[in-house]
């Protein structure tokens, strides 16, 4: 596997800490979180971002290339920033981007800022359901609730986050993929000897049997990597089908609950799905490679009643845990 040359990498573990315990500081700037992003060397994978033959840009799976999927890396990585902040300039940085200086563009400045479309980012950031975000934050156990209801930043389980987001597209790059080896075969669909070619089975086929070609992953706690496993784990869940009831419950849920059962073994809390939905929220709110100009997918290309209404459903799909 190309990805063996991770196996001599490290992840800086002290910056991790660092970013997961200032990450809702006022005096932690977008810029201060960029630098510290470096800790992760999953991310210096994208730099192979140019072939030697014919100089031709490489292309990832998706058909995009990768400088764009690394943008897009980030994207994810500002959107848990941002999210991370609503009580403070969350809202703006996720609706507005940043300046020229990285700082946030605020509501109040809105006005004077070239944004486009400045009409639907307003829209956004005054009828976004910000509650339902926070609400998501917390069932995923990355924020908790002092005695006096102030909010206190779980830093184990944000590290955890913001590892897995380091890694979680890098199969998207068809030169990683792995090869399915004898002794595990088949997985998921796939036999020996096959190239594993679908990137989120791919990045689970190597969490089960490679962890040490992830640092950022095998440097996990074993709970948080069971956690951040079961976010690539293919559970054929279809959010429109369940928000708009296009389908019955045993369509909707069935492979959803036999993946809990069969191949976590019931060691999955409510908790630990709400993280799989912060992961797919954040995901696609960098899904355009413009970090710097806010979550422009949410913000500008996605319908608001929409998303307010997967926000809304997450509590509801977090109780199949328990429920049958």
């Amino acid at each position: 596997l190309p990805i063996s040359a991770m196996e001599m990498e490290k992840t800086n573990w002290s910056k991790v800490k660092r970013m997961a315990s200032r990450i809702r500081d006022p005096k932690y700037t977008l810029t201060d979180f960029w630098q510290d992003l470096q800790a992760f060397p999953e991310l210096h994978l994208y730099l192979l971002d140019k072939t030697t033959e014919n100089d031709k840009v490489s292309k990832i799976s998706s058909g995009r290339t990768i400088g764009d999927e690394y943008q897009r890396t980030v994207g994810a990585f500002f959107a848990i920033y941002w999210l991370m902040r609503i009580g403070s300039d969350g809202k703006d940085g996720f609706s507005f981007g940043v300046d020229e200086d990285w700082n946030p563009i605020t509501r109040t400045g809105v006005d004077g800022a070239s944004l486009y479309p400045k009409e639907n980012r307003i829209k956004f950031r005054d009828q976004g359901n910000w509650d339902h975000f926070q609400r998501l934050i917390l069932n995923a156990k990355l924020m908790t609730r002092d005695r006096w209801g102030k909010l206190k930043v779980n830093e184990k389980r944000v590290a955890a986050l913001l590892a897995l987001t380091a890694v979680h597209d890098i199969m998207k790059m068809e030169m990683l993929l792995p090869e399915l080896q004898g002794e595990h075969g088949p997985f998921h669909g796939y036999n020996a000897g096959d190239t594993i070619g679908d990137h989120d089975v791919a990045l689970a086929y190597v969490m089960e049997f490679f962890p040490s070609l992830l640092p950022s992953f095998q440097g996990l706690d074993k709970e948080e990597q069971a956690s951040v496993h079961f976010t690539q784990c293919n559970l054929h869940f279809n959010h429109g089908w369940f928000v708009q009831a296009e389908a019955p419950p045993g369509a909707i849920f069935t492979h959803f609950r036999n993946v809990l059962i069969r191949d976590c073994k019931g060691a999955m809390g409510p908790h630990d799905v709400a993280l799989y939905f912060v992961h797919w929220l954040t995901d696609l709110a960098g899904a355009e490679p413009t970090a710097l100009g806010g979550c422009e997918k949410f913000t500008i290309k996605f319908p608001l009643p929409v998303l307010n209404s997967f926000l809304r459903s997450f509590e509801f799909v977090e109780k199949i845990t328990t429920l049958t």
